[in-house]
Order: C-alpha cells, then sequence, then structure tokens
C-alpha cells in the first residue's frame, strides 16, 4: 500500500513535480487514483453512517423556467443511517487538474469555477438553489456534498453559505487518516494491479525466450 506511505501530496499533485520524468510518474499515479477513489469513497460513506443507494447517477434533472431543463449527473446517491435524509453528493478528485490550480477549495477557487463559461453540472450542483431544483424520478433531496482534493479549512463556513452545501469532504484527509475505513477495499486494488503487472511480465518473459 505504498500509496498512502511517505507524502501522499508529493506522490499525486503535479505542481510538486521537478523535472519531466517526475510530472509523468505523477500524473499516472494521479490517474491512477482517479480510476479508484470513488470506490474508496464508497466504502467510507458506508462506514461513516451513510448507506449508499447509487452511484453514478446520470438521470436527474434540473428543472429551471428561465434556462430550460439539463440532466445533472452526481456521483452518489446517499442515505443517512440514523435519520434516513438523503443526500447527493459531487466528488471531484483533481490534485493534477489544470497543473494543480484548482486543487484547493477556497473563495477564490470557488469564484473562478463560478466565473467559468457554460453550464457545466458542477456549477449547477454549487448553485445555492440546486437543491430545489433537482429531482431524481421526481423526488427532492435533503442535501448535498461535496468531495475536494483539498480545502482551506477557514473558507469552508463561507463556501457552505453560499453554495448551500450540507458538508465538505476533504478527499486528501480521509486517504492519508482514515484508511482503516477502506483498508480492505485498497488491498483488493492493490492485488488486481499487482496481477495484472505481473501478467504483463510474464508475457514479456515468455516472448524473449522464443526469439
Amino acid at each position: 500500500m505504498r500509496l498512502l506511505l511517505g507524502s501522499l501530496e508529493k506522490l499525486v499533485e503535479v505542481d510538486r513535480a521537478k523535472d519531466r520524468e517526475a510530472k509523468e510518474a505523477v500524473n499516472f499515479r494521479a490517474r491512477l487514483l482517479g480510476l479508484i477513489y470513488e470506490g474508496l469513497l464508497e466504502q467510507w460513506f458506508e462506514e461513516s453512517g451513510y448507506e449508499v443507494k447509487n452511484r453514478d447517477v446520470r438521470r436527474g434533472l434540473y428543472r429551471d423556467p428561465k434556462e430550460g431543463d439539463k440532466k445533472v449527473a452526481v456521483d452518489f446517491i446517499l442515505k443517512r443511517k440514523s435519520c434516513g435524509k438523503r443526500f447527493i453528493v459531487e466528488a471531484k478528485c483533481w490534485p493534477s487538474y489544470n497543473e494543480g490550480k484548482f486543487k484547493i477549495l477556497t473563495l477564490n477557487t470557488f469564484k473562478n469555477l463560478m466565473r467559468r463559461k457554460g453550464r457545466n453540472g458542477l456549477k449547477l450542483f454549487l448553485r445555492r438553489d440546486f437543491l430545489n431544483k433537482y429531482t431524481l424520478d421526481g423526488k427532492k433531496f435533503d442535501g448535498k456534498i461535496l468531495v475536494w482534493w483539498d480545502v482551506k479549512e477557514e473558507d469552508v463556513e463561507a463556501i457552505k453559505q453560499q453554495t448551500g452545501l450540507s458538508e465538505i469532504v476533504e478527499l486528501k484527509t480521509i486517504l492519508k487518516s482514515e484508511t482503516h475505513k477502506f483498508r480492505k477495499r485498497l488491498e483488493k486494488y492493490e492485488k488486481w494491479t499487482r496481477e495484472f503487472f505481473q501478467a504483463l511480465k510474464e508475457k514479456n518473459m515468455l516472448l524473449q525466450r522464443s526469439h
């Protein structure tokens, strides 16, 4: 489980890379993290008091009388086990996105994201009125949760006020300090990866022997 040893930031944050080879390595690891982090999040939510009802939901509808209807994808539908409230989750794992310029969620990051052209799903999700206009199978939700790579703690409450978010989850902190909540899944991913690379190496060895 080398991903969680040493400095996680140095392994996946591209702006920390000092040369071309290091940058290539960081980009590879960041893409690998992009493949597995939703599975790790699913296990983390389950161990943190939620029931994961759906993943990668694309049929939800954002209705706006002025702008028209738009289908908006969300990453998770959760139900809190203690009270039955339902939440929608948008997870953005961007440790190397845009050369790391958006990896930390701050008030400035939020403002820059909302200034971007287009009516993309993230901008709609971050609107304060999103919960009033978004439905899935005709039903509304009790709250929305944003997962980001890193978060500036002193800006969290202000961002929540402006967006109507119920919670902002910092993925980096989860990976560094709450591994116990998804250790079995992480070990499974590690096993699958090891098997894959071992198969590639064995195939290469057979080809070399045949020549």
